[in-house]
C-alpha cells in the first residue's frame, strides 16, 4: 500500500511512476532462501526494471523493517508515524554526497 500511495502522490504532481508490487519474500520462500537474501532478490527485481524501462531515473525499494514497532514508529502530536530510512549503498558513485 505504501508504494501505491507514494506512486499516486507523485503522479498527482505530474511525475511519471511505475509501481512494482513483486512479493520479494514469496520469491525467497519459493527458492528456499533465508531472510538475509532479501536485498539480493530485491536487486534482481530492480535490475530487471531498469533493463526493461530506460526512462526510470529513481528507484525506491520500500520494505518493512524487522524491528519492533517502538523502534520503527514515532509519535508526533499524539499520532503515530512510520520512521523512514533512506539507505544508499556504497556502490552508488555519489553515496558520500548524500
Amino acid at each position: 500500500m505504501v508504494g501505491k500511495k507514494l506512486g499516486e502522490a507523485l503522479e498527482s504532481k505530474g511525475i511519471g511512476v511505475e509501481v512494482d508490487t513483486t512479493d520479494v519474500v514469496k520469491m525467497q520462500n519459493n527458492r528456499g532462501l533465508n531472510y538475509y537474501s532479501s536485498y539480493k532478490v530485491s536487486r534482481e527485481v530492480v535490475t530487471s526494471a531498469l533493463a526493461t524501462n530506460k526512462d526510470l531515473n529513481y528507484i525506491f525499494d520500500i520494505n518493512r523493517d524487522s524491528q519492533r514497532k517502538d523502534v520503527t514508529t514515532i509519535s508526533i502530536d499524539g499520532k503515530s508515524y512510520a520512521r523512514l530510512f533512506f539507505i544508499i549503498g556504497t556502490d552508488h558513485h555519489n553515496y558520500e554526497k548524500t
